[in-house]
């Protein structure tokens, strides 16, 4: 179970063939959006895979689809990577100093 969910309460299941709306929504509405917090879960400790899917069903005027982009979080640099920038900064700051000297 997520933590913490925002947005557009949906879902949908290949196996029950189910999808889930608010109460009352019409597919000619602006798009639903919504997201959800998993406290201390890693992608593979939930088994979800990032990338974008996408389900379809009906033709012509009755066809629709439902769309999950699953993010992946942007990388943070290692601690290493900081003292080498602080370190890089540090030397530069010394070269304009005694360039101005």
């Amino acid at each position: 179970m997520p933590n913490t969910g925002r947005g557009d309460l949906t879902g949908i299941t290949n196996e029950a063939h189910v999808i889930w709306v608010p109460t009352g929504y019409n597919s000619n509405s602006p798009p639903l959006s919504g997201g959800f917090t998993y406290d201390n879960q890693s992608f593979s400790s939930l088994g979800i895979t990032p990338g974008t899917y996408e389900w379809t069903w009906g033709t012509g005027t009755h066809a629709d689809s439902f769309t999950l982009d699953i993010i992946a979080p942007a990388a943070v640099p290692e601690p290493a990577s900081f003292a080498v920038l602080a370190m890089g900064l540090a030397g530069l700051g010394m070269v304009l100093r005694t360039r101005r000297a």
